[in-house]
């Protein structure tokens, strides 16, 4: 993902009681396969995709790959969780506490607490040699790739070696022994000390993901018309059986989604910003002369007052409802079928919300409590204001 900060490593995808418990992901995923090469099977495939033209379409529809991917990004976290968590293994012999080669060997004869160990270690070793972030920006770039973008210009090069597919093949065979011989019976004496560590970071963000851009520059990757073009084609993706049997390149709506998550984050950020700073939450933005002419429906004219705006959708719903049904409504335009009724007027809340998002990061500049005056002329906004009303009134 072209804004997501990969140099920090951290959960996205797991929930509190997964990080608490990550063999639940593991029983998850593992629990209705005999074999470890029939887990990493989803992990080829994305990979075959990539190379593929329109491979895609031999699928279903988008969403089955788009969940291979999700698959493997919750196990490349709860890998992430148990290496963080190696050293309170006490029953892990101490034999096995030295480095090994992640070459496999004949295993007739292991026993099974001694693979359950080698397991932990060969989890470590991949650590050692790749972050977790990487491995999950990896993972996403090869999944774009196989959904045909049009939007190329933020992909990484580095990202695209396909020798992170041998790591991951390796990482997901590790975790499938770690599933197969965990004690069940000596769970209850795990130390959790250092998972209740990483729920607690979890729960203390602010937001899903962490960026390496703000709404400063947010334009400057994709343009405001790509925006709104976006959210015109979700809504008629929503209303149409079928879509992706007749229409390309799935990745374009999964890289705007991107952006409009972006944007509601880096939003959720301004409001409790002005929470904390207790902003008159009925006072407009000071836009310039200038802007203040693009404002031309009463839709627009409502973003004068963004606090306001920005009240009727966080107030009452925190960022991690928003979260839910964003993921919820790309998943729905991936799915190749006309969107639910009963659903449809919370995708449409949600992209009318966006919209709105749109809009707004172009003046996010003009926050009321960073610009007293018009820095264009100096003069106090409330003289530009004092014949509007305010659009509640």
């Amino acid at each position: 993902m072209h804004r997501v900060h990969y140099d920090s490593d951290y959960i996205t995808l797991l929930s509190d009681s997964e990080i608490l418990e990550p063999f639940k992901v593991l029983e998850q995923a593992f629990r209705r396969y005999r074999s470890p090469e029939r887990a990493s099977d989803q992990l080829y495939e994305i990979l075959i995709a990539s190379s593929r033209g329109a491979h895609w379409k031999k699928y279903a529809s988008p969403l089955i790959l788009y969940k291979k991917y999700k698959q493997v990004v919750r196990l490349i976290e709860a890998a992430w969780l148990i290496d963080k968590n190696k050293e309170n293994y006490g029953f892990v012999p101490q034999e096995f506490r030295t480095e090994i080669p992640l070459k496999e060997s004949d295993t007739n004869d292991i026993s099974a607490q001694s693979r359950f160990s080698r397991a932990i270690l060969i989890i470590a070793k991949i650590f050692r040699r790749h972050s977790m972030c990487y491995l999950k920006g990896a993972i996403y770039d090869f999944l774009f790739l196989a959904m045909e973008p049009t939007y190329t210009d933020h992909l990484d090069q580095e990202y695209q070696d396909i020798s992170i597919f041998e790591s991951l093949n390796q990482l997901i065979l590790a975790l499938f022994e770690f599933y197969e011989f965990y004690p069940r019976k000596e769970s209850s004496t795990f130390d959790r000390s250092k998972w209740k560590e990483h729920l607690e970071q979890h729960r203390t963000r602010e937001t899903l993901y962490d960026y390496i851009y703000s709404l400063e520059d947010f334009f400057y990757l994709t343009s405001k018309e790509d925006l709104l073009s976006g959210i015109r084609s979700a809504t008629k993706i929503l209303c149409s059986e079928g879509y992706w049997k007749s229409h390309e390149n799935p990745a374009d709506i999964i890289y705007l989604f991107y952006e409009y998550l972006f944007m509601i984050e880096q939003f959720w950020r301004i409001w409790l910003g002005a929470l904390d700073a207790n902003i008159d939450l009925s006072s407009p933005w000071r836009f310039s002369k200038k802007i203040l002419k693009t404002l031309k429906s009463a839709d627009q004219m409502k973003l004068i007052y963004a606090w306001d705006f920005l009240k009727k959708r966080f107030a009452r719903r925190d960022i991690l409802y928003w979260c839910r049904l964003w993921d919820d409504c790309l998943q729905t335009l991936l799915i190749n079928r006309s969107s639910p009724a009963r659903k449809n007027g919370r995708y449409h809340r949600i992209l009318e919300f966006i919209e709105g998002l749109v809009h707004l990061s172009e003046f996010e500049s003009f926050m009321s409590w960073e610009y007293p005056y018009l820095d264009e002329d100096k003069v106090p906004m409330e003289s530009r204001l004092e014949t509007r009303t305010h659009p509640n009134n």
